[in-house]
C-alpha cells in the first residue's frame, strides 16, 4: 500500500485520556464482518485505554493459519500481552457468529448476541452486558435476546439470571475457553469478556438500519465500559 510492505500484523490504538482499564479488541475483522464498527463505537465512545484490530484474515496461508485468537505467536498477542499487565486489565473481545451454522444447533433461535468469560463462570461483567442488551432492541428484532456461556447448573442463580431456563452449556461453542488473549488475561487474575455477535445485528440489510444496529451494540458496550474500574497500571498510564 503506498509502496510500502504491508504485513498483516495489525492496528493499535493507545487513548492517552482514557481512564478505565479495559482493552477492546477484534480479532478478526476480515472475517466476522463490521465487527470493527462495533469495536470503533466503543472505543471512541467510552474511557478504554486501548483498541486492538488484526491484520490478516484469519484463513492468510490456510484455514485458520492466522487466527490471532488462538496463536500466541502473533504481533496481535504480543500487544495485548505488553497492555495486559496485571489483574486490573479488562479485555473485551468482539466477534461475530451466524445461527445458520450447524456448529451452533443447540443456540435458542433468534439469540443476538453470546456472552462468555471463557472459564465456564458468568461474571458482574457478563450480567452488566446481558442487562444493557436486553434493554434494547435492535432494529428488526421483536425483542433482544442475549445469551451466556456457562458450565453452571441451569438452576444456579447467575445462569438463571443471563439465561432464564437455558442451559448456559447451549453456548458452549461460542464459549470462547480456547482464546489465547482469554487464557493469558485469566492468567494474571483479569477479567476477559468474549462477546459473540449474530449476523443479524452486523450484516447490511438495510445500510442506514444496519448501522443503526451495530451502533447501538456499540453504544451499549461503552456504557459498561465506562461503569469499569479507573485505576491505570503502569504500561498505560499516560507518560509526559
Amino acid at each position: 500500500m503506498g509502496g510500502k510492505v504491508t504485513r498483516g500484523w495489525g492496528s493499535y490504538f493507545y487513548n492517552p485520556n482514557g481512564t478505565r482499564n479495559v482493552l477492546l479488541e477484534a480479532p478478526h475483522i476480515r472475517f466476522d464482518t463490521h465487527s470493527y464498527d462495533v469495536a470503533s463505537v466503543a472505543f471512541s465512545q467510552s474511557d478504554a485505554t486501548g483498541l486492538l484490530f488484526n491484520g490478516a484474515h484469519r484463513n492468510s496461508g490456510g484455514i485458520n493459519n492466522a487466527d490471532v485468537a488462538h496463536l500466541s505467536s502473533s504481533i496481535f498477542h504480543t500487544v495485548h500481552q505488553a497492555w495486559t499487565t496485571d489483574a486490573s486489565v479488562q479485555t473485551w473481545q468482539i466477534h461475530g457468529f451466524n445461527l445458520g451454522n450447524a456448529a451452533h444447533a443447540s443456540i435458542p433461535a433468534g439469540t443476538d448476541v453470546v456472552l462468555s468469560n471463557g472459564n465456564g463462570l458468568v461474571s458482574q461483567e457478563i450480567i452488566n452486558l446481558n442487562t444493557a442488551l436486553e434493554s434494547v432492541n435492535f432494529i428488526g428484532d421483536t425483542q433482544s435476546i442475549t445469551h451466556a456461556f456457562n458450565t453452571l447448573n441451569v438452576n444456579a442463580p447467575p445462569n438463571v439470571t443471563v439465561n432464564g431456563i437455558v442451559p448456559g452449556a447451549d453456548m458452549k461453542s461460542l464459549g470462547g475457553t480456547t482464546n489465547r488473549q482469554g487464557i493469558y488475561t485469566r492468567s494474571l487474575g483479569g477479567t476477559f469478556v468474549h462477546i459473540e455477535l449474530e449476523q443479524s445485528i452486523r450484516l447490511d440489510q438495510n445500510l442506514s438500519d444496519d448501522f443503526l444496529n451495530r451502533k447501538t451494540a456499540g453504544l451499549e458496550f461503552a456504557s459498561v465500559v465506562n461503569s469499569a474500574p479507573t485505576s491505570l497500571p503502569p504500561s498505560l498510564t499516560h507518560q509526559q
